[in-house]
This record gives C-alpha cells, sequence and structure tokens, in this order.
C-alpha cells in the first residue's frame, strides 16, 4: 500500500501543471518533472545533474543566490526573475523554494516550484503602457480634467486645469473645494448638480466663476468595481470669450433689426426716423443726447 500511495504521489509531481524540481545542496538537479522541463524548453532527462542557476537570467542571478541563501538558512522564499529557455529565449517565472534537511537539520537540498507568469507580465506591462498614454493624454489636453472626491474636494488637476485658475502646481487646488471656485449666484445650482451626480446622475452646465470667467462643465460618476459611486470626474472648458462674441454678435443683430424697422416703417416721417435713430444710438452707446449735425467746408452745423 505504501508503495502504491508513492508511486501515485510521483504520477502526480510528473503531471502537475506547476514546474517542480529536486535539487541537492549543490544546486544541482535531481528530479525534474514535466512541466519544469516544459517551462525551460527542455526535457527531465537533460536537466538531472545540471546546475539550476544556469537557467536563470544573468542580470537576475544575484537576487536569485541571494533569496538561496536565504532558503540554505532555513527560510521559505517567493521570488519572481526572468529564465532563459534552451533556444535561449527569456520569460518571466515565479519561484517558490522550500529547503530540505536530514534529520540532523542539514540542508542537503531544495524543492523549486515554478510558474511561467510570462502572459501576467505581459498584461501589466500593456496596462502600464495605456496607462501612461492615458496620463500623457490628461496631462496635455486643452481643457480642464479634474477629479473630485465625495466630499467634493478636487483631488486631481491637469496643467489645463491649473492654468484656468491660476495656479502653477497641483498641490495649490488638491484639497479646494470645487465649489470655492463657482460665483455665488451659480453655486447652489451647482451643489445641486454635485448631489446629483454622487447619487449616479450625470450633469452638463455651464457657470460663472468667482474670476467672473464662464466655464462650461460637467460631473461624471465614477464607479468602483463593487458598483458605489467613487469619484466624479470633471471636464472643464473656458468658454468666456465665446461667451463674450455670442453676446456681442446677439447685439450687433438686435440693433441691425431695429435700424431696419425705423428705417423701412412708413409711418415715420423723415424727422421721426432721425429722432428714432439718435434715440437708438444714445442707448446702444450709453449717452445722455443725441445730435444730428453735419459739416460743410469749414463749418460745423
Amino acid at each position: 500500500r505504501i508503495e502504491d500511495m508513492l508511486h501515485e504521489t510521483t504520477a502526480a509531481l510528473e503531471n502537475a501543471v506547476e514546474g517542480i524540481a529536486r535539487l541537492d545542496a549543490d544546486g544541482r538537479y535531481v528530479a525534474v518533472n514535466q512541466a519544469y522541463a516544459d517551462m525551460l524548453g527542455s526535457i527531465p532527462q537533460a536537466l538531472i545533474g545540471t546546475e539550476w542557476l544556469a537557467a536563470t537570467h544573468p542580470n537576475d542571478r544575484p537576487d536569485v543566490q541571494a533569496a538561496y541563501r536565504r532558503v540554505q538558512a532555513g527560510e521559505k522564499v517567493e521570488i519572481t526573475s526572468r529564465s532563459l529557455r534552451a533556444d535561449g529565449s527569456i520569460f518571466h517565472k515565479r519561484l517558490t523554494m522550500v529547503g530540505v534537511y536530514d534529520k540532523h537539520k542539514k540542508f542537503i537540498g531544495h524543492y523549486c516550484f515554478m510558474r511561467d507568469i510570462s502572459a501576467d507580465k505581459h498584461a501589466q506591462q500593456v496596462l502600464r503602457e495605456s496607462e501612461e498614454r492615458f496620463r500623457r493624454v490628461v496631462e496635455n489636453a486643452p481643457v480642464c480634467i479634474h477629479t473630485i472626491d465625495l466630499h467634493g474636494h478636487v483631488t486631481s488637476m491637469n496643467r489645463s486645469g491649473l492654468r484656468m485658475l491660476g495656479a502653477e502646481k497641483e498641490d495649490q487646488v488638491c484639497g479646494m473645494a470645487m465649489l470655492a471656485s463657482v460665483s455665488e449666484a451659480d453655486r447652489a445650482r451647482i451643489q445641486a448638480h454635485m448631489q446629483d451626480a454622487f447619487r449616479g446622475k450625470p450633469s452638463h452646465f455651464e457657470f460663472t466663476t468667482v474670476n467672473a470667467r464662464i466655464f462650461d462643465s460637467n460631473f461624471i460618476p465614477v464607479r468602483a468595481p463593487a458598483g458605489h459611486i467613487q469619484y466624479l470626474l470633471g471636464v472643464t472648458e473656458d468658454i468666456t470669450e465665446r461667451k463674450q462674441a455670442e453676446m456681442a454678435l446677439d447685439t450687433g443683430l438686435q440693433g441691425m433689426r431695429a435700424l431696419h424697422a425705423i428705417i423701412s416703417d412708413q409711418a415715420l416721417s423723415f424727422g421721426d426716423k432721425i429722432q428714432a435713430l439718435l434715440s437708438m444710438g444714445c442707448g446702444r452707446f450709453g449717452l445722455p443726447i443725441g445730435i444730428m449735425s453735419h459739416i460743410e467746408g469749414d463749418r460745423y452745423q
């Protein structure tokens, strides 16, 4: 029965998905399962008797050797490093090393459990690159991109946002109440939008700042994986100049309509039209009185 159990255990180790190897006190393989050999691009028989550190990437050997000394001292150690396959290609591995001792507690070797984590490393690298691209997009965006915590305080802001608020460094605005930049006339309305966003409802709005600038902005609720609102994202644009241009255009159009209405009114006499135009001019330029005159030669009449 004991022999059957040993046979079953050996078969299980040989067919384990995780790479498993037994090494002697000199760091040479005495037993290797198929998964371990596959990761190294070899076969178990070819590895027996070879030094295990030879398959470690040269740049990672100092760290692995330091970990091995800790195993010799009685620790169970886990470490990630790079390995070299038989064809020279590189893969990332996670090693767990457990010492083996005789009845006198003398170190006689160790077990090495190895897992190929190249896919995990690649995914992490892709994620880091994606985060870096997103960071650059946010940092160089021509609009203010900022985050707000659940207490209504600014937690981050890009360079465009800092310029809009007249700040030079992010720590000048982080911790500031978002509503502190909103004019008193608009504060209650924007606070209501913020409370809606905390409940999960996004919003889009315009408001006037305490410095009389006009901003177009929004509150976008950002949820945590568990589903609750984690923070708010805001994208804000300074539209002051655009609004001023729109108002100037609207004023000009109104003036043109009023001028056309006076000139085309058949019920008005010439004198009435002159008086109406003078009155309109006074209103347009804020003058108390308007005078119709002309210059003839050297004379002002």
